[in-house]
């Protein structure tokens, strides 16, 4: 889980804010903006490293579903054919 309006880690603003709430997961297995056990990320996703990621777990097949803007879209899309995960989408 990504926010995409959160300064990332390096951004010299947000150091302190980022590693404390590193901290705080590291010691609640919690994220204290979600309360899920995955930490959410500041800034936007890297989906070469996301992909390589998942495709690294060799799990089976993967499809990937993506449902919002067609420019984003054409991305993820373009990441999926390099790892050969499918790529469903749907547009309102």
């Amino acid at each position: 889980m990504y926010m995409t309006c959160a300064l990332k880690k390096e951004d010299v603003k947000a150091v302190a804010l980022q590693m404390a709430l590193e901290l705080m997961h590291k010691r609640d297995n919690r994220d204290i903006q979600t309360g899920l056990q995955a930490r959410m990320k500041p800034g936007r996703p890297d989906w070469k490293e996301v992909f390589t990621e998942i495709d690294a777990r060799k799990k089976g097949k993967v499809e990937v579903f993506f449902c919002g803007s067609p420019f984003l879209g054409n991305a993820i899309h373009a990441q999926c054919d390099k790892f050969g995960f499918k790529y469903k989408s749907e547009k309102f």
